[in-house]
Formats: C-alpha cells, structure tokens, sequence
C-alpha cells in the first residue's frame, strides 16, 4: 500500500508539472505558410550560426525570446515579407503589431532570401542569415518598448500576411498590402528626382557658362555629386524641395514625397542621399495566381 502511495504521488508531481512545460512551448506559435516552397520553423538561437554576432552589437535582442526562420526551398528569391503579431498580454487583451521588409529598404537591394536561404524574424527584425557570415553585422535592434511588450506576453502568435517573390507573385492574405507600399516609396522617390534634376539643369543654366545653355542628364548628375555637405540655404533645388515638402493634396504619394523631400533638405550629404535615392530599382510588375486583388 505505501508504495503504491508513493507511485501515486510521483505521478501527480509529474503531471503537475507537464502545464508549466506546455505552457512555455505554446506560449509562440507560428500560422501555416502561404507559399508550398518557404518552410517556417520556429527560431533557436543556438541553431543560427553568427547569431552572436548580433548579440553583442544589440544585448537587449536576448531579451526577445520568441521568432521564426523563414527557409526558402524553391528557386525564387523572397523580396517581400509582412507580419502579423498578435499578443496576448498578462490583462488578457490581445494587441496586434506588423512587421514588414522588402528588399527595397537597405543599399545593395539585395533580396531577403534567395534560393537555400533562411531569414530570421524576430519582432521588429528581419536578419538575412548570409549576413551573419561576415567578419561583423550592423542592426537596428527594436525599441525597448517593444521588446518590453513582446517580452510580457503570455502568448505571441504571428501569422504570415504576405511573401512577394522576385518575379512579382504575392502569396497570402495581403492585408497590409506591402506591395504598394513598395510601389508607393518608388513613386514618390521618382517625383522627388525629376524635381531635383530639373531644378539642377536651371541652375546649370543660369551659371552664365557656355557649356550649360542646355544641359543635359550627363552634366546635370555630374553636378548634383559634386554638392559637398547639404544644400546652400539659398539654392534653386532647395526652393523645389521645400514646395514638394508641403503637400498639396493629401494623400499617402504626397505624403512620402514631402518626406523624401525633407530629409533632403535636412540632410549634410546631400550628394550621397541622392545618390542612394536615385539607385532604387524599380519593382517587378505584381501578381496573384489566386485571382485575388492586389
């Protein structure tokens, strides 16, 4: 009898135990993925080799402690990725946060993940694994704010919105719509261009030289890499940007043309933020097979 008591007990004590466990493996969770050929695992620190490297460049990333890997098995390259969080916190109420990248985004344009590739997504971070393999990484770690969010939950869940591939397919719902985002951004940065080139070209012409009656796009890039630091306070491009910074009409292309617009006017590299500006590629037409809208 008093041993079948004690059997008793180590069951209950075993059992009292598996909702603590269970509680921390279920706590993240991670939807189905949209596309057949992108695999979602959840995301280890110790599976990801060079994490470390982002460790020690950003200590409060240790603080998150929920994530995904996103695997790309086929051939495309994955140009485009948007994410819903939904948070439940310790009140019971559930909050959800987006996350999205593209390709668009840093210098180099280069795709979050080509074929064989993985990408870790942590809250507020997309870190291409081919960038850990570097001598050093440079990332922009999330707000303590969210950190401290993410941190507190009782359960995260992320659903995957949309996975746009190199070839302008989007797979999933598309509800934050990323890829008009990305359109939108090339757009206005167009505008903002032909803005600043024609503004060159009058001033080039107004310098009373010969060679500038007309110039043309050749000279008019010349110069504009020749301006060192920011712009002159009274200069034709200066007068141009500040009325694009001011929109006319609202609207979201209005809105990110003013912006653009003003981070020209503030900036003390104005030939180098140009530059960047100007070597945005355009995107790939967009398309669904689902026949579902854009």
């Amino acid at each position: 009898m008093k041993r079948l008591w004690w059997l008793l007990v180590t069951l209950l004590l075993l059992v009292c135990r598996v909702p603590s466990s269970g509680q921390s493996a279920s706590r993240f969770s991670i939807g189905l993925s949209p596309a057949s050929d992108v695999a979602l695992s959840i995301f280890a620190p110790d599976d990801i080799k060079g994490f470390d490297k982002v460790l020690r460049v950003a200590p409060d990333v240790a603080a998150l402690k929920d994530g995904f890997v996103v695997t790309n098995m086929g051939k495309r390259a994955i140009i485009g990725l948007a994410t819903n969080w939904y948070i439940t916190e310790p009140s019971g109420s559930v909050r959800i946060h987006t996350f999205q990248s593209h390709s668009f985004l840093s210098p180099g344009f280069e795709p979050l993940a080509t074929s064989n590739e993985r990408l870790i997504v942590l809250p507020g971070m997309f870190i291409q694994e081919q960038m850990l393999s570097g001598s050093g990484v440079i990332v922009a770690s999330p707000s303590r704010s969210t950190i401290a969010l993410f941190g507190a939950a009782n359960t995260l869940k992320v659903e995957i919105d949309s996975i746009i591939f190199d070839d302008g397919e989007i797979v999933g719902p598309n509800s934050l719509h990323l890829n008009a985002e990305i359109q939108l951004a090339k757009d206005a940065t167009d505008i903002v261009m032909r803005h600043v080139h024609a503004a060159a070209a009058v001033y080039l012409k107004k310098s009373g030289e010969s060679q500038f009656t007309s110039p043309n796009d050749k000279q008019v890039k010349e110069y504009l890499r020749r301006i060192d630091g920011g712009l002159p306070p009274s200069h034709v491009i200066r007068d141009a940007l500040t009325t694009l910074s001011v929109p006319e009409a609202p609207g979201p292309t209005a809105a990110r043309v003013a912006r653009l617009s003003g981070t020209l006017l503030r900036t003390q590299h104005f030939a180098a933020v140009l530059e960047y500006m100007q070597s945005i590629p355009a995107p790939p037409v967009f398309y669904r097979k689902d026949g579902q809208p854009l």
